[in-house]
C-alpha cells in the first residue's frame, strides 16, 4: 500500500470514488490541491486509486476529512491506513487536537483509531428558500471588521482558522449593533459558517443565509436555533457525529448557528 499526494492529474480517476448524496468531492480536493495548509493523499494498490484522504491543519488544531474508499477494497484496512497516516502527519506538526465528523460507514473505522464522540451535527431542511428578509444591522464586511471576526471565531470555535476564513470575508456579512460585531455569516465558505455572540443575532443571520439555501446544519447544543428554524420551516432528517483524537479543545457549539462542511469543521 503507497500513499502519495493527490495532484490534478489524479482528479479524474478520483471522481469514481464519489459517494452517493455526497456534493461533488472534486471540487473540495481542488481547493485542498491549491491550499497550504491541506495535504489530500491517495492510497495506491497496483497503480490504482483505492482510498483517498485529507488532512487540514490550522494552527492549533488538525481536521480529516474526506476519507473515501472505493466500495470493492472495502473491509481491507485501507480506510484505519488513511486515519493512521494522516492523524501522523498532523501529530508531526504538533496538533494534539485532531478532529472529523463521521459518516454511518465511517464511524466504526475512527473509534478503532482511538476517537470519541465528542457531539453531533443535526441536518434540517426546509422545501422551498426563504422569499424576502433584510436588517439594517447586517452588512457587508468590511476591513475594519477583520481582526473583530477572528477574535470571535477563535473565542466560539477554539480554533485559529485564520487562514480559511480570510479567504472568504469579501463575500461574508456581519450583524453589528451599537458599533459592536455580534456575528457574521461567510455565504461562500463551505455550507455558509455562521458564527454568533447571540440568539437574536444567530436568528437573523440564519433567516438571512435561508434566502440562498434550504438545507442547515447546526450542534446538537444549539437547540434555541434548531427550534427556530424548525418554526420557519425546516424539519429535522439526520445527524453525524463530530470525533475527536486526544485533547478536547473548548469550544461553544450554542453559538454555531450553521458548520462550515463535514470536511473543515
Amino acid at each position: 500500500m503507497k500513499f502519495k499526494p493527490i495532484i490534478e492529474n489524479d482528479l479524474v480517476r478520483i471522481r469514481k470514488l464519489q459517494p452517493e448524496g455526497w456534493s461533488d468531492i472534486i471540487e473540495d480536493f481542488k481547493y485542498y490541491i491549491k491550499s497550504s495548509f491541506c495535504n489530500p493523499i491517495k492510497v495506491l494498490s497496483n497503480g490504482e486509486i483505492v482510498g483517498i484522504g485529507t488532512a487540514v491543519s490550522y494552527i492549533n488544531t488538525g481536521w480529516l476529512a474526506h476519507i473515501i474508499v472505493s466500495e470493492e477494497h472495502r473491509s481491507k484496512g485501507i480506510g484505519g491506513s488513511i486515519v493512521n497516516y494522516l492523524c501522523s502527519y498532523l501529530k508531526k506538526k504538533k496538533h494534539k487536537t485532531i478532529s472529523l465528523i463521521a459518516s454511518e460507514l465511517g464511524y466504526p473505522v475512527y473509534k478503532k483509531a482511538g476517537f470519541i464522540q465528542e457531539t453531533e451535527y443535526i441536518f434540517l431542511e426546509r422545501t422551498e428558500l426563504l422569499e424576502e428578509f433584510s436588517s439594517e444591522n447586517i452588512s457587508l464586511i468590511k476591513d475594519k471588521d477583520k481582526d473583530n471576526i477572528f477574535s470571535l471565531d477563535v473565542k466560539v470555535s477554539g480554533e485559529n482558522r485564520h487562514e480559511l476564513l480570510s479567504q472568504f470575508l469579501n463575500d461574508g456579512f456581519v450583524y453589528h449593533e451599537g458599533g459592536k460585531i455580534l456575528g457574521y455569516y461567510l455565504k461562500e465558505l463551505g455550507e455558509g459558517l455562521i458564527i454568533s455572540d447571540d440568539l437574536e443575532t444567530g436568528k437573523e443571520l440564519m433567516k438571512l443565509r435561508s434566502l440562498y439555501s434550504k438545507t442547515a446544519v447546526l450542534p446538537i447544543q444549539n437547540k434555541n436555533g434548531i427550534e427556530f428554524l424548525k418554526g420557519i420551516g425546516f424539519e429535522e432528517k439526520f445527524s453525524n457525529k463530530r470525533m475527536v483524537y486526544g485533547n478536547e479543545i473548548i469550544w461553544n457549539p450554542k453559538k454555531v448557528f450553521n458548520r462550515i462542511g463535514g470536511n473543515l469543521g
